[in-house]
């Protein structure tokens, strides 16, 4: 039968994730490594068995930032492993991931997923997006003369030494990052991009540093809204409601709209309906609205609330889950009043300028990445870690 392969990364890499065997796996704590089948020594050149390539090779390059082979695998077995936990975590509630388990058990790499024509082409996809995320993340650093103090060295080395700790000896921490293919020094760059981000939002969120992003500058990038909201599901189990009860809530907020349009004070108005009338769950938590980045709500409540001026209260909209009312409020007043508004926004104005930046990286790629199929790594590492040819 074969052993579960749970080499779940620490904090300190990234998010973590669970590497399972191409099969469904039970669900595990972070142990200490397992025994592979392969010696020690034959493991700390992983990429080398699977690919036959250097592993240290630049693979890809871009603004004073490369990728060696090595790191690139790693991402690619990452990303793997992290769908396949996902898949079978959520496939009994979401039609779309049920669809892609194959009838034995595996995935169905090849079974269109999310837009693209495979689960595969996905998975590659997302690798690579993955990868010039932190190329761009170390870019941004490098470009505004960012650089890890001692400071940052040990703090970077108190994470490793809980760890280790946790492993149980430094023997097993070494054989802990062997087992995914990382070098130490391959470990340490993982590591340290928390850092990178810390120190980029500092630039961020103060004063007189060329990425800062106050209340003004926020102004364009996000919304504060509030909303009537009537939910198309049964809150209970999240399952749809009949198409009468559907048209019912869909008239229920028409007339509410009209009431507010009708009024002498609109956003008066809006905010008595809205507190007798709004089936948002989490209304009571957020009594004076929402402020969120771009991307954060559906597509049909951004476009609207972005056509609205402050003070302004739309129609009804239609989401794929409810309809909404939408009252847009004075951004820049909200996050002046509100330090942890600001904060919050802030970190999103980052991330998504991260990721502008690493699609706007020009980014040189080593003709060997062409041939290197997400799939046939993961499937190849799997193997290797099961001893099996």
């Amino acid at each position: 039968m074969k052993r579960t392969l749970a080499l779940l990364l620490a904090c300190a890499l990234l998010l973590g994730g669970l590497f399972g065997c191409g099969k469904k796996q039970e669900a595990a704590q972070a142990p200490a490594p397992t025994a592979t089948a392969v010696p020690l020594s034959s493991v700390t050149e992983i990429y080398t068995s699977i690919t036959g390539l250097d592993p240290e090779m630049t693979v890809l390059s871009g603004e004073g930032v490369e990728v060696p082979l090595a790191l690139y695998c790693y991402y690619q077995i990452y990303n793997a492993s992290l769908l396949e936990y996902r898949v079978y975590t959520y496939a009994e509630t979401n039609p779309e991931l049920k669809g892609i388990m194959g009838t034995d058990g595996y995935l169905n790499w090849d079974a269109p997923f999310g837009g693209y024509d495979t689960l595969r082409e996905y998975l590659n996809r997302q690798t690579e997006d993955t990868v010039r995320h932190y190329m761009a993340l170390e870019a941004l650093a490098r470009e505004n003369g960012l650089t890890l103090t001692e400071e940052d060295r040990q703090a970077l080395e108190q994470e490793r030494q809980e760890l280790v700790s946790s492993l149980g000896s430094e023997e097993a921490f070494q054989g802990y990052i062997a087992e995914m293919g990382l070098s130490r020094a391959n470990y340490d760059r993982i590591s340290a991009y928390g850092h990178w981000f810390d120190k980029l939002y500092a630039l961020v969120s103060t004063p007189g540093n060329p990425l800062y992003a106050g209340p003004e500058e926020l102004d364009d990038y996000g919304l504060f809204t509030d909303h009537i909201y009537l939910t198309k599901l049964e809150l209970s189990g999240y399952t749809p409601l009949s198409d009468e009860a559907i048209a019912a809530k869909k008239a229920k907020a028409e007339a509410l709209a009209q009431e507010i349009a009708a009024a002498a004070d609109p956003a008066a108005a809006f905010a008595a309906l809205a507190e007798a009338n709004s089936e948002d769950p989490y209304r009571k938590d957020n009594p004076e609205g929402y402020t969120f980045a771009p991307g954060t709500m559906n597509t049909a409540y951004e476009t609207a609330a972005k056509a609205l001026r402050p003070g302004q209260v739309s129609g009804v909209v239609e989401g794929e889950t409810g309809f909404y009312i939408i009252l847009r409020k004075a951004l820049t007043d909200k996050l002046k009043a509100d330090p942890e508004a600001l904060a919050a926004l802030q970190e999103d104005y980052l991330s998504d300028l991260v990721v502008a930046r690493a699609v706007q990286m020009e980014v040189t790629v080593a003709p060997e990445l062409k041939d290197l199929d997400a799939v046939e790594v993961y499937s190849a590492y799997v193997r290797l870690m099961n001893g099996q040819p």
